[in-house]
């Protein structure tokens, strides 16, 4: 796989400035990492640098922001990422632990974040809940770096009403 996706690469990236790359793993579940992560130091690391260093060439740091999606809690392999050179992690699943308000204070704003809203709380929780769920995280909004969203795709339940709510408390946040 890291072969056919480093010939993709150096055909798409001369001439182009993407503004992010973004890698798809899904390497977690509920609780902790698939994999152990001295296997998946062994295993990934190798071939994410190859392609990371082929992605730098021609998108610098400041230009290109490099994404990574991956479910679950990823409380163990998130300090792997960082090392490699990944800036962003989505959809920080709060049903699997991923407390965005946490991971900023263990990772500073090395990590940045998409996500970390809780579908659940949209589904089924009034608006004194939406308003807890939303103050949970309006600290790293303020601070930048974090791009608050649903922790998915908004599932088809949440009411309308719920989800408008969220948008406009999401706007005040300043």
């Amino acid at each position: 796989m890291a072969e056919y996706q480093l010939r993709i690469l150096e055909k798409m990236l001369p001439g182009v400035q993407p503004d992010w790359i973004e890698f798809w793993e899904d390497m977690a579940y509920k609780t902790g990492s698939l994999i152990d992560p001295r296997v998946y130091r062994r295993i990934f690391v190798p071939h994410y640098a190859r392609m990371i260093e082929l992605i730098r060439r021609y998108a610098p740091e400041d230009q290109t922001v490099l994404v990574l999606d991956s479910d679950g809690n990823l409380d163990e392999l998130i300090p792997i990422w960082l090392e490699m050179g990944i800036d962003a992690i989505l959809p920080m699943e709060v049903a699997a632990g991923m407390d965005v308000a946490r991971l900023r204070a263990r990772f500073g704003r090395s990590l940045r974040m998409f996500g970390g809203i809780d579908k659940r709380v949209l589904a089924t929780g009034g608006k004194r809940q939406i308003e807890e769920m939303v103050g949970r995280v309006a600290g790293v909004v303020r601070e930048g770096g974090y791009v608050p969203g649903c922790d998915h795709n908004i599932p088809e339940d949440v009411p309308f009403e719920n989800y408008r709510y969220y948008r406009q408390l999401i706007n005040t946040i300043g």
